[in-house]
């Protein structure tokens, strides 16, 4: 998850150098006309917002929402998760802790998380937790964990102690997943 991140940044930053470098290379003005053309004259009404980037709606949630909240107890919310009221809930949270502060997120941020929280495919490690963990577990309890909880020796223990029926490979993609990887 979080060399996805590193990718995902590193190309935005990439692009946003290209157009730096582009818009900028030109030494001549921009839509002025060269003296042999006829000036065209915009349409009379109203002047067109300039479009906004979207959002990316997985950059932000890794920024934003894992600054009090484990990736892995958002992503293993049940499917049913209302994600506007959940983040309705989280702005009065944070408004009430850090009174003054602007909203974590903006409107577009949010709808971009709604959006991707509806329609992400869950990952290897993610089927593994709902399929193999919930047998024993409530996924309440395993999203309760406390960020940083060492998942090695709590899926060690759950294997050798109480039999939980994980491959080696299974292992691997749980503590992946569990440790936000």
């Amino acid at each position: 998850m979080r060399s996805r991140l590193i990718i995902i940044l590193t190309v935005l930053a990439m692009v946003s150098a290209a157009f730096a470098v582009v818009g900028c290379t030109s030494d001549e003005p921009a839509d002025e006309p060269t003296g042999s053309e006829e000036p065209v004259e915009e349409p009379a009404g109203e002047a067109e917002e300039p479009a906004t980037p979207s959002a990316d709606a997985e950059t932000v949630l890794e920024e934003q929402c894992t600054l009090c909240h484990d990736a892995a107890r958002i992503y293993l919310a049940s499917d049913a998760t209302d994600w506007s009221a959940t983040i309705e809930r989280m702005n009065e949270e944070h408004s009430k802790t850090h009174p003054g502060d602007a909203p974590l997120l903006s409107v577009e941020q949010e709808q971009a998380i709604i959006e991707f929280m509806k329609s992400r495919t869950q990952s290897v490690g993610e089927e593994v937790v709902r399929d193999k963990c919930v047998t024993c577990h409530e996924l309440d309890n395993i999203t309760r964990q406390a960020q940083g909880a060492d998942w090695v020796e709590i899926i060690d223990r759950m294997v050798e102690e109480h039999g939980a029926a994980l491959t080696e490979q299974e292992q691997q993609d749980a503590l992946n997943f569990l440790q936000g990887q």
